[in-house]
Formats: C-alpha cells, sequence, structure tokens
C-alpha cells in the first residue's frame, strides 16, 4: 500500500511543513521582502521590535546629550515656531530650547509647596482668572508612594478635529496654536503627608491673551445649570449675568450667549419631557409612567400597531387622547351650553395635528376639556375621539352651540356620537383667515382689499337686514366683475347657503365671542408654553400641552380659594369707570331707554330683562346690579359684556329714583329734616338771585346764540369730512327736540364733581330705615 505525504514543501527552499500555517510564519520570518532601516544609520532588520531595540544604541536617558531624538508620535504634524515661522521641530523640548536660544524667552522654573490638593487647585483657579486662561492635564503618572500630574496651557498643541468635516470652523478658529506654549505645572502629590510640590512654569509664548478662546468653568456651568433646571428664562439668565460687568474688561462668562445657554442644557440632560433620544421611544415611555400614577392618558395607540377592537384605525395611524378628570368634570358642567373644537398644526416635526376640545366657563373664557393629538384630522378620527368622550361622561348631551372652523368633520364626528347641537356655528377668526387665503389667488392687489371690505362689514353687522342688505350689495358688486367670478363662486358655495353660521347679527343673543373662547387659547400655547417656537420633539409638546392644563386648573382653583380678581371683573370696573365721563342724552320708556352713542350720530337701546342674579360672579359692586340684568344693543353688550351703556343708565336710574321706593335713599328723620331745611333755603336763594325776565327775550336771545355758534362752526369747516362731522352730530337733535315736546327726554346728569354716583349703594342698603322722605329732583336746564 502507497503511502501519500502531506507535507507542504516551501518554495524558496527545501523545507517542508505539515500544514499551511506554518508554512505562512516561516515565508514571514525567512523570506518576507520588506525590512525596517534606521535612518541615523546602515542599520536594517526584518522585524519591527529589532529596530526598536537598535534606537536605544543611538539614545540616551539624558535628553539633552542624545545623538539621535526619536519620534513618539510618527502621525503627529510638525511644530512650526510662531514668533519666527521659520523653524519647525517634532517635539516639545527642542520648540522651548527654540524660543530661549533664539526668540529670548525667558522660560523660569518656580516650586511651590501646598499643604493638600484642595489648597493647590485654590491657587490654580485663581491663577487662572488673573492670566485669563486656562490649565488642562496633559498626562499623570501614579508610583507607590507618589501621583505625578502634567498641566499645560490650553492653547498648547496642535487642533484635532474629532468631527467628520461637515462644518466650517468657527470665525476665530481653533484654541490650540499648533506650536508650544512653554506655560506648564509639574504637580506631584504624596500619598503619605497629602503634601503638593508643583514645578511652576509662568510665561507664554505664541499667543495674546484672548477671553474668546476660553471655555467656561466647571463652576460656571453648574450655576447657570442650577437656574437652567428651576426654569428661569434665558433672557433673565443672560440679564443677570451681564448686569454683574462693572469695568471695560470682560471675562469668559460676560461672553455668553443663547447658544451656550442650549448646550449647557443639553450637557446636563435639563431637556424636559425628554426621557429617551428617540422621539417616539420617548412618547412610549412617558405613557407608560404616567399610567402608573395617572389616568390622563385616555387612549393611546403607536404607529405600526394594530388594534382589532378598533378597526377603523389604520396601522401608520398615531392617536393619543389626553384628558384630566376635572376636565372631564368641567365638560359635563359647561358643555350644554358651548363646546368648541380647535385644530392646532405645526407644533411637531411629524405635522401631527393637535385637536382641542374647549367649553366655555363661567367665566365666560374658553377651557381645554380633552386633546387629540393625531396623524390625521378628518371624521373618522374625530368620531373615535368622541367616542372615547362619551364613555367618560356621566351622560351625552346636546350643546346648544358648536363653534368650529368650516370643515364639516367635527360637526359630523359630533352628530354621530352625541346628540345634534341646536347651533352650528364658524368661529370668525377661521373665516376671515379663509377669506384672506382664497383672495391671496387674486393677482390685483386693489381687487383684494375692495373685495375684503365688502365682506368684512357685512360679517360684523349687528343688524339682520342691515346685513342682508350689505351681502346682496357685495354679491351683486362681485357678480360685475368676470376676474371675482372664482371667488364669487367659492363663498356662494361656502358662505351663501349658511350665513347663520357666520354672521355675527344671527349669533349676538347667543352671547358667543369666537376669539375669546379659542383664539386666546392658541395664542397662549404657542406663545407661551411653546415659546413661540416650532417643536420638533413630540414629547416636549405633550409636557407643554400638560402644563397649560394644570396652570389652567391652578387658576380656577386659585380664584376661588384667594379671591384673585379676574380679567373679567377689572373689565367690568374699567367699563364703569369710563361710564363716569360720558355725558350723553338719554330718552327713557317703560323698562327701556334710549342712550346716544359717543362714536357716531345714532343711539342704543338699553332693555331691562327682569333677571335677577343673587350669586352672579359678572356683578358690579358699585352699581349694584349684574350683566343679567340688562342688555343693551351695541356690539360690546352683544358679546356678553357690561358695556358702559349699561352703567351709565343704572347710574341714571339709582340717581333719578325717589328715595322711598326700592334701592333710593333711606335717611334718618335727623338727616330728612335737615335736608328739607337745605332744600327750602335753596330754593329761597335761587328765587331771590335770579332776575325776573321775559320768556319771549330769553328765548330769541338763546336762539340768536345758538344761531351764531352754528354758523361760525360752519365756517370754520376746511374740508368736506369736517362738515359730514357736523352734519351727523345734529343729526339726532331733531328727534330729541320732539321726544322732550311729548314729555319723554330726560337731559343728561349733571355730575361736576366727577362724583361716581353708585359707589355708595351697598352701604344705602345697610342703612337702618326709620323714616323714608321723598326728594324732588328739579332737572337742570
Amino acid at each position: 500500500m502507497e503511502i501519500i505525504s502531506t507535507a507542504l514543501p516551501c518554495p524558496d527552499c527545501t523545507k517542508t511543513f505539515p500544514d499551511q500555517v506554518t508554512l505562512n510564519i516561516h515565508n514571514r520570518r525567512n523570506h518576507q521582502a520588506r525590512s525596517f532601516e534606521c535612518f541615523h544609520c546602515n542599520y536594517t532588520t526584518k522585524f519591527k521590535f529589532g529596530l526598536a531595540r537598535h534606537m536605544k544604541v543611538h539614545s540616551n536617558f539624558n535628553r539633552s546629550k542624545q545623538v539621535h531624538r526619536r519620534r513618539r508620535n510618527l502621525d503627529a504634524p510638525s511644530l512650526n515656531c510662531p514668533l519666527c515661522s521659520v523653524f519647525h521641530c517634532f517635539e516639545r523640548n527642542e520648540m522651548v530650547e527654540h524660543y530661549i536660544q533664539v526668540h529670548d524667552v525667558k522660560v523660569v522654573e518656580k516650586s511651590l509647596e501646598f499643604r493638600n490638593f484642595e489648597e493647590f487647585l485654590q491657587w490654580k483657579r485663581e491663577t487662572e482668572v488673573t492670566g485669563s486662561f486656562r490649565f488642562v492635564l496633559k498626562s499623570k503618572y501614579k508610583s507607590l508612594s507618589t501621583k505625578t500630574s502634567w498641566f499645560r496651557c490650553f492653547r498648547d498643541g496642535y487642533f484635532k478635529p474629532k468631527g467628520e468635516g461637515k462644518r466650517r470652523l468657527k470665525m476665530k478658529g481653533s484654541c490650540k496654536t499648533n506650536s508650544v506654549c512653554p506655560c506648564s505645572l509639574r504637580v506631584v502629590t504624596s500619598y503619605d503627608t497629602e503634601a503638593v510640590k508643583v514645578t511652576y512654569v509662568s510665561q507664554h509664548a505664541g499667543h495674546d491673551v484672548d477671553v474668546g478662546m476660553l471655555n467656561l468653568t466647571k463652576e460656571e456651568k453648574f450655576s447657570i445649570a442650577e437656574k437652567l433646571s428651576q426654569s428661569v428664562p434665558f433672557d433673565v439668565i443672560l440679564d443677570s449675568i451681564r448686569e454683574t460687568l462693572t469695568g471695560p474688561e470682560s471675562s469668559r462668562i460676560h461672553l455668553i450667549t443663547r447658544k451656550d445657554l442650549f448646550n449647557i442644557k443639553e450637557s446636563f440632560r435639563l431637556n424636559v419631557g425628554r426621557l429617551q433620544e428617540d422621539d417616539r421611544t420617548s412618547v412610549d415611555a412617558w405613557v407608560r409612567s404616567v399610567g402608573d400614577h395617572s389616568n390622563v392618558v385616555r387612549f393611546y395607540k403607536p404607529q405600526s400597531v394594530l388594534i382589532p377592537e378598533h378597526p377603523e384605525l389604520l396601522e401608520e395611524d398615531f392617536v393619543l387622547i389626553l384628558s384630566y378628570d376635572s376636565q372631564i368634570e368641567m365638560l359635563s358642567k359647561f358643555g350644554p351650553q358651548c363646546v368648541c373644537f380647535e385644530g392646532t398644526d405645526g407644533t411637531n416635526l411629524y405635522d401631527f395635528e393637535l385637536t382641542t376640545l374647549l367649553v366655555k366657563d363661567g367665566k365666560s373664557l374658553g377651557f381645554p376639556c380633552a386633546f387629540l393629538l393625531s396623524n390625521r384630522s378628518d371624521t373618522v378620527m374625530i368620531t373615535h375621539f368622541l367616542t372615547v368622550i362619551k364613555y367618560l361622561l356621566p351622560s351625552p348631551f346636546a350643546p346648544e352651540v358648536l363653534m368650529s372652523d368650516t370643515s364639516e368633520i367635527y360637526y359630523n364626528g359630533w352628530c354621530a356620537t352625541m346628540p345634534q347641537p341646536e347651533h352650528w356655528l364658524f368661529c370668525q377668526r377661521h373665516v376671515d383667515e379663509a377669506w384672506r387665503k382664497n383672495l391671496w389667488k387674486m393677482g390685483d392687489a386693489n381687487k383684494r382689499s375692495m373685495v375684503y371690505m365688502l365682506l368684512r362689514p357685512a360679517m360684523n353687522e349687528p343688524d339682520e337686514n342691515t346685513f342682508l342688505e350689505l351681502l346682496e350689495a357685495a354679491m351683486a358688486e362681485l357678480a360685475k366683475d368676470s376676474a371675482l367670478a372664482d371667488f364669487l363662486r367659492y363663498f356662494s358655495c361656502t358662505y351663501g347657503n349658511n350665513v347663520r353660521a357666520w354672521a355675527f347679527c344671527y349669533r349676538k343673543s347667543l352671547g358667543i365671542d369666537s376669539n375669546m373662547l379659542l383664539e386666546s387659547m392658541a395664542k397662549v400655547y404657542k406663545y407661551i408654553y411653546l415659546a413661540g417656537k416650532e417643536v420638533y420633539r413630540l414629547d416636549k409638546g405633550i409636557i407643554a400641552l400638560l402644563r397649560y392644563v394644570r396652570d389652567k386648573l391652578n387658576g380656577q382653583s386659585d380664584a376661588q380659594t384667594r379671591g384673585k380678581l379676574m380679567p373679567r371683573i377689572i373689565a367690568i370696573r374699567e367699563r364703569h369707570d369710563n361710564s363716569l365721563d360720558m355725558d350723553p342724552t338719554i330718552i327713557p320708556s317703560e323698562n327701556s331707554w334710549l342712550i346716544s352713542s359717543e362714536s357716531h350720530a345714532g343711539m342704543y337701546e338699553v332693555t331691562k330683562t327682569g333677571n335677577l342674579c343673587n350669586n352672579c360672579e359678572d356683578r358690579c359692586d358699585d352699581c349694584g346690579t349684574c350683566l343679567h340684568e340688562y342688555r343693551c344693543t351695541c356690539v360690546d353688550s352683544m358679546k356678553s359684556n357690561f358695556c358702559k351703556h349699561i352703567h351709565r343708565i343704572v347710574a341714571y336710574i339709582n340717581q333719578m329714583k325717589p328715595t322711598g321706593s326700592s334701592g333710593g335713599v333711606d335717611l334718618t328723620s335727623e338727616s330728612a329734616s335737615e335736608l328739607d331745611q337745605e332744600d327750602d333755603l335753596d330754593n329761597k336763594r335761587e328765587t331771590i338771585s335770579q332776575p325776573t325776565r321775559e320768556p319771549s327775550y330769553d328765548l330769541e336771545r338763546a336762539r340768536t346764540s345758538v344761531i351764531q355758534t352754528f354758523t361760525a362752526l360752519a365756517q370754520s369747516a376746511q374740508n368736506l369730512e369736517e362738515i359730514d362731522l357736523i352734519k351727523k352730530t345734529i343729526a339726532p337733535i331733531p328727534l330729541i327736540m320732539q321726544a322732550g315736546r311729548s314729555g319723554l327726554v330726560s337731559k343728561p346728569i349733571a355730575n361736576p364733581n366727577n362724583v361716581n354716583p353708585c359707589a355708595n349703594i351697598k352701604n344705602r342698603c345697610t342703612q337702618p330705615k326709620t323714616k323714608i322722605v321723598k326728594r324732588r329732583i328739579t332737572p337742570t336746564r
């Protein structure tokens, strides 16, 4: 039997090897063509460790007496002299010797001793602040008894890029000089005695003192991070830092910018709401953490997940429904009066739309009751949203008013899950935005302005007949121009058949102010809780949303507990103060009064409704009445406000009432007799002081004076606008004169001392009623 040999022969010699691995090792050691050569002499070797061993022949431990100096880092660039730009080398000691011998730089070593390392650090910080530079740790070495550390100037060395080169360097460049700065520290710390011995070289070379090259110290960063953790605004932090600058010389802390604050916030991980680096993972983690201690998350479906119980939701749908228990209570309490929907987009990077369900609270302000954050907004999504909310309510309800934008998805979604509302109104802000958006499609700016000026007054017109006339005139004007045919077609299809949804004259009796309900909520959330910026992370937007709800709930509680003065009460008091400056003409009738307007020649009608509220919050303490007892035809009153005309009429009623009637002044017997005596004395004085004249003489003289006054006024007019102003001013005079001849007119109440006629109403109601005295008030002539 023949035996086959498996030995592998070497192709360069006669040796054989049992396997390929052994043959490869043999080839590398004996037949490799590469060799290592010493660049100081002709020595060559096949092994790298052999060259390293040979280099010790050319070196000496005394570096000043070395024959050849090795490059420790073969990849390191050469060091160029910053003082002459001619000399270059690879070793730090060579550059320092060049500074001393050529440029006469005095490099002096100082020996310092400290009791412990903390004392050394204190000295180091003071030295850095004084010299406007920093020491950086270069290397350290530990032995059995000591620890040695080497510190160098922060500008020593060459720039080493760490990124991928996608960004350019800043304008000032790197803080590294690509050379050597002789300033250094050699710190030796003893383990036994804790004493610190320092060899200090204070001389700098190759750079100037530049505060802009410094970094913030750790102490400064910790101080700023502490303020950021307390939610102190950036502007407040920057102002407090810059106020410490007392002289022309500034330190690095005074050059801080908003970018530095963002970097500190990022490095200390102070981003509110960010649980994970990945946004979607962070939202999932937040939902799980909140679900352990709160039920604010009513429904959650992440993307790429299917829920068999809800087949209407697609795999790519994202749905998050948020609502506190307090919000559900507010919806159940105030929802039957008014329900509003507001859609807000652009609050995150994913273009998810935020849908808010609001109600009109007891102060006629918008209050958010539930939030829907989803990737799409259609009837299916709104129906699912309201279905979840429906099971949280004690019982479904039909609101008197449902307000939304011009889209039908909210109305259809509500009717699919809840009882049908009595009225469906468009938010006037959304209507105005839709008009402007479509008007911008026109090329002619003059036509855009003309069409808008035709439609906008019609939308705000309070009278129904006048509104129909304005709308008909506007439609006729649009039909005349063929360039407006597209807009006319759009307006007729979208708004022509449902004028009751957007015209003010059809909603004035409902007391709904869409701007107060919807626009205020959107602005507060965007400009205060999101700082007016587009939040790219979804988790941050959710946290800001819940902060907004928390502050709204706390505001409701504070107002009830601490008696906080609400903005609505402040507005009532301001209107009352404005009514004291009015000098109107008042025409009384049964349960109604006509009062002249200050802005135009018309008159408003104030009617007494008879609704008495005992615990109404919209109450004027000076007048002693509430908003619901009177109603005015002015626009301010139609928006459910306590207008100044009502204040003035209530003041007129209280002053014109006899003291014996309800709400009049109750006087004691002594004060009543004194008032009777004063009245008799005043009447006698008026009779004695006034001379006797013929009535016809006084009438002719007064008539002549009025003619002269109006003639001078007409002659002083300089243009047609002033003539029109005079005509509008005197237009209601014939009506007032006719009413005066019929005995219905009452002139304005004289108030020469600007005394509040309603200031003591509350005191009058608490005075003891011992005797009722009726006083007759003589009208001023």
